[in-house]
């Protein structure tokens, strides 16, 4: 129920004088600003941001009648036609904003300050201002002497602000922004209501699509099923929804749907994938006429006005319903229409979702993989045992992340080998400084070494043995023999450069290095310094949400 809540008033001047014929006149300057309610009857859906400009333009061409309604009620009815106005000004008219805008999107949301009024009213809150009414009278009066409510009734009386909101067009389509308002018969003053806004979030429907008979597909295909599925939920589930809402609480009214998702994902999703050749869902198995069975999910927001006192669960059997969209192999032919690009799907006879229990399979859908998918934790990601880590990581116990295998190298790149070669202990992958006529991790013709210039734990590819990365001072630098075995080697490390090198292992004590202190790592790296983990291929997941309850109440109060 919607509540009529004061606002302010402000009595400006008060002046009395004398009339010509010796009677005493009063005069008074009023400033209003106050809400009002406007039902509109019928509407075939809530108003909303597309339509809200087309309501308020129509206030606004209203001004000049809302005005002359007002002053001819004031002087027809205060003090027995002894009152005049002298001036009113048009009245200024706004609606409400949402209070926390943050919580949600609200250009998917009908304008704030709505509410429904069965069985087919939408009863929105706006305000009007008048800066300025002045008034004299032969007595002296009040604000409360003016009746507002009565100076409203006269402006809004007889259906006048009807014409100013329907559009002159006959032909005007329902669906535009500017034609929601042509059903309406009436629009009358009135705040009582019979549902207020509610959203209801629906997450993690399972949806078994039964398609493909291929021996398995992972995320290329089904991200393409998934624009798909969006669409077709667009197009058709949620009419079926909406309709089985109505049978269910025909004393609502639905709005719209939503995405809850502030990722890229819309309303499906298709679960984790195997990290091996080929690349499967998990969630997929042959059904006993070859055809995939494969499980994705819907999620959606459901905007609609819901009865008071109504506290049923809402669509109790929504995965069913859902299911029962696609039994007539409509979602087949959609697809083949649609997307004549999908190559993979022109010759497919079968391409519908399932009920799950009926499905002629040995396995469920949900069947434990036998290699790892994609969603257990890789290189750096917490764990607490190996079997928590990707295929071939081992989980590194004193600092409970995944890494790479020092035994077998597993998780690193060809070339590269798993070792610990820093104070923190933890295995890491680098280029390989054991082998030099090779594949080593590096380019061809690189040698695999320890910076000279830097304090760098991990060896890295260089283009000379001797330079390294000492021309990050300029021209003419070249390693020291750090370790004072007189020669430049893979064993030389973080020993500094010296300036005037000779071109090849120096056999003497070379000069001294050119700062007294090892510098640590610049902004700037040299540009030839490796990355120190090398990528090991996309790691994909689906779209991941915070846990939602599977309905809940967002807060739409009002200012």
């Amino acid at each position: 129920m919607l509540f009529r809540l004061p606002l302010f008033f402000a009595a400006l001047l008060h002046t009395a004088f004398s009339s010509k014929e010796g009677k005493s006149i009063v005069t008074k300057q009023f400033h209003f600003k106050e809400d009002f309610f406007l039902t509109f009857h019928p509407l075939n859906n809530a108003i909303g941001p597309d339509n809200v400009n087309v309501l308020m333009s129509g206030l606004d061409d209203f001004g000049e009648l809302f005005k002359d309604a007002w002053i001819k009620e004031i002087e027809a009815n205060l003090q027995g036609r002894n009152c005049k106005v002298d001036a009113m000004s048009l009245p200024k008219f706004s609606i409400c904003d949402w209070r926390y805008p943050e919580r949600y999107d609200v250009h998917e949301l009908p304008t704030p300050g709505q509410a429904y009024l069965y069985p087919d009213g939408f009863v929105q809150r706006l305000y009007y201002e008048i800066e300025k009414l002045t008034v004299s009278c032969v007595e002296d009066f009040s604000y409360n002497d003016l009746d507002q409510e009565s100076c409203m009734d006269a402006a809004f009386t007889g259906n006048n602000f009807l014409g100013y909101v329907n559009p002159l067009e006959t032909d005007c389509a329902e669906a535009d922004g500017d034609c929601l308002f042509l059903t309406a018969e009436k629009i009358t003053l009135n705040s009582a209501s019979t549902a207020e806004l509610y959203i209801n979030r629906f997450t993690e429907i399972p949806l078994y699509l039964k398609c493909l008979t291929t021996d398995g597909y992972g995320p290329k295909i089904a991200n393409k099923l998934i624009v798909a599925l969006d669409r077709f939920f667009e197009l058709h589930v949620e009419e079926e929804l909406t309709n089985e809402i109505m049978i269910q609480v025909p004393e609502g009214s639905v709005y719209g749907f939503a995405s809850p998702y502030a990722s890229g994902r819309k309303f499906c999703a298709h679960g984790a994938y195997y990290n091996y050749a080929g690349g499967n869902l998990v969630n997929q198995i042959p059904d006993a006429d070859g055809v995939l069975i494969t499980k994705f999910t819907y999620g959606f927001d459901v905007i609609w006005f819901k009865p008071d006192g109504f506290d049923e669960e809402l669509l109790p059997d929504i995965a069913a319903k859902i299911t029962s969209v696609f039994d007539d192999g409509s979602f087949l032919i959609f697809l083949q229409e649609e997307y004549p690009d999908y190559d993979f799907i022109q010759d497919t006879e079968v391409c519908n979702a399932i009920d799950i229990n009926e499905a002629e399979i040995t396995l469920p859908p949900t069947m434990v993989p036998t290699e790892k998918p994609t969603s257990l934790s890789y290189i750096g990601e917490a764990c607490a045992s190996n079997s928590q880590c990707a295929i071939g990581l081992v989980c590194h116990q004193e600092s409970n992340t995944c890494t790479c295998n020092v035994e077998t190298n597993e998780g690193c790149s060809t070339g590269n080998i798993c070792a610990v070669n820093s104070e923190s202990d933890i295995p890491k992958c680098s280029c390989n400084m054991n082998v030099d006529d090779g594949d080593n991790g590096c380019d061809p013709g690189q040698v695999c070494r320890f910076s000279c210039a830097f304090l760098i734990e991990e060896p890295m590819c260089f283009d000379d043995e001797n330079i390294r990365d000492c021309d990050w001072w300029g021209d003419g630098y070249s390693c020291a023999d750090g370790n004072k075995d007189g020669v430049i080697d893979k064993f030389d490390k973080s020993g500094g450069c010296n300036s005037n090198p000779h071109t090849f292992s120096p056999t003497e004590e070379p000069t001294e290095s050119p700062t007294l202190e090892l510098t640590p790592v610049p902004s700037r790296k040299p540009t030839d310094m490796p990355t120190l983990e090398p990528t090991l291929g996309l790691i994909t997941s689906s779209p991941v949400v915070t846990s939602n309850p599977t309905a809940f109440e967002i807060d739409t109060d009002m200012p």
